[in-house]
């Protein structure tokens, strides 16, 4: 009777430890800018984002809130070229297959973390070459400091809420869902004003 007791024991502390690590954590992010501002959800390896809350403001008639998720994923090998003016503008990665001209790409560095405790920093660049194991961004790349180690993510097509010259504020349970171990990028438009002001994702 002992040993069932023990066993039902070491069985419900293993259910509550599972339980707790499974809780999803909520992630907020929002930015300002003229024509356009930018903002990412970085790529947790055992977890799936999705957008839970979108609140934005535009002055431009046209305006979109564009959601994109990561797919083909690429490791630094070595940043060729990494100056303050042209960080990142050629640098080679462990292999570019699945990579193509015109690609959008997200850099996931580790100099910093974010709320979800995972390392990230992230700028965004347009492939504009590619050679064995070697990317060419377009003029001015990601314009910061790469490492060895750092992640590439080639973004997929956005999808697009209608925001216009106006506030929209858009909630669901799942407004965008992105694929799982990537990052989702946030962009929205404007002529001189527009402002991110409340994106929300839920890891789990």
């Amino acid at each position: 009777m002992k040993k069932i007791l023990k066993l039902c024991a070491v069985a419900c502390a293993a259910v509550v430890s599972i339980t707790a690590w499974a809780q999803p954590s909520y992630v907020t992010t929002s930015g300002n800018g003229a024509a356009g501002v930018t903002n990412y959800f970085a790529a947790q390896p055992l977890y799936q984002a999705r957008i839970v809350g979108a609140i934005a403001q535009s002055d431009k008639a046209g305006s979109f809130i564009q959601l994109s998720s990561g797919s083909t994923a690429c490791t630094v090998t070595n940043p060729i070229s990494c100056s303050t003016n042209s960080g990142g503008t050629i640098f080679m990665v462990n292999a570019t297959n699945g990579l193509t001209v015109g690609d959008i790409l997200v850099l996931q560095t580790a100099n910093g973390t974010n709320a979800a405790g995972v390392a990230v920093g992230n700028a965004t660049g347009v492939i504009a070459a590619l050679a064995t194991n070697n990317v060419t961004l377009a003029s001015g790349g990601f314009n910061c400091t790469m490492a060895a180690g750092d992640e590439v993510f080639k973004m997929g097509t956005a999808s697009k809420f209608p925001l216009g010259a106006s506030l929209q504020n858009y909630q669901g349970d799942a407004l965008f869902v992105g694929a799982k171990g990537r990052p989702i990028r946030i962009v929205i438009d404007g002529t001189s004003a527009c402002t991110n002001i409340s994106t929300t994702a839920r890891y789990e």
